[in-house]
């Protein structure tokens, strides 16, 4: 079940450490941390934002460009998926601020278990055609697939800021951005590395973009309901007609040698009603030939 917005706010040496969690919707607090926030450096962690709607991104670039207006310094740090899907689609997304590290989601197949990775950006700054890291499987130790399009996935390093953590940060800081677990959705804090639900469960990321709807809110129909035409093979071709076709002599001497008087009766009894079928239907047509001559007539 996904988990309505939430954050934690502590401020200390001018030093602003922001946690967001859970969804970015229309019901978000991002004004009122926006009051709180101050000039200096603000470290923004979002490892537990598991979604962002429309709604969401309008509101969080507003909120982002008036407390940079205000003179913080923001810097990412461990930007999940649904963070790194909505930078690739919204060019202002991140407005000035700098991105330090990020999540990257692989699948083992042999385990059915997914688990994000955390890259530090500057790793992969000014790398001209970026690739997914390697990353072992923590159960079969076997090598992961990275679970996105490369390409796509990374194309936000090209045009970000990217960097490593500002200078002169006090000592014991990351403490300052843990999560309790009770905040959190899985009930743990998220670190370096960080195993989520089972591929089964899992969203995928296109529903964290905007006005998309899960999979499972959409019906789908039974192959079974969809009416299929009758047709015929030609024995020698091995082609099909969705039109019945009339055989040739030699295709009733041999069904007839081959299937016995039953299937013989069998297809005359066809043939007489399609030829019964054609004659009434050209009976009617004449007939409505005749009617309208005899209108025009008159």
């Amino acid at each position: 079940m996904d988990q309505k917005f939430n954050y934690t706010l502590k401020i200390k040496d001018k030093i602003t450490y922001i946690n967001i969690i859970g969804i970015i919707d229309e019901d978000n607090n991002l004004e009122e941390i926006g009051e709180r926030v101050g000039t200096g450096t603000v470290l923004l962690n979002l490892s537990n934002v598991e979604r962002i709607n429309s709604c969401g991104v309008r509101d969080w670039v507003n909120w982002l460009t008036k407390i940079e207006s205000k003179g913080a310094k923001v810097v990412l740090l461990e930007c999940s998926p649904a963070i790194v899907a909505q930078i690739n689609l919204v060019s202002n997304f991140i407005s000035k601020s700098l991105i330090q590290s990020f999540y990257a989601p692989y699948y083992c197949a042999n385990c059915d278990k997914e688990k994000v990775l955390l890259i530090e950006s500057s790793t992969m700054k000014n790398v001209e055609t970026p690739s997914a890291p390697i990353s072992r499987c923590d159960d079969c130790d076997g090598v992961m697939e990275f679970d996105d399009m490369e390409e796509s996935y990374f194309a936000f390093l090209q045009n970000s800021n990217l960097g490593p953590l500002p200078e002169g940060l006090p000592e014991g800081w990351e403490e300052m951005l843990n999560v309790e677990s009770t905040l959190t959705s899985d009930k743990k804090v998220k670190t370096r590395e960080r195993t989520i639900r089972s591929k089964n469960s899992q969203p995928s990321l296109m529903s964290s973009l905007p006005g998309s709807l899960p999979s499972s809110s959409l019906p789908s129909l039974p192959s079974s309901s969809l009416p299929s035409l009758p047709g015929t093979r030609d024995s020698k071709s091995g082609t099909f007609s969705s039109l019945p076709s009339f055989p040739s002599q030699d295709h009733a001497m041999g069904q007839k040698n081959g299937s016995g008087k039953e299937n013989s009766s069998s297809t005359q009894g066809k043939q007489q009603t399609l030829l019964l079928g054609m004659v009434s239907l050209l009976f009617l047509v004449v007939i409505i030939i005749l009617v309208v001559v005899l209108f025009k007539l008159m």
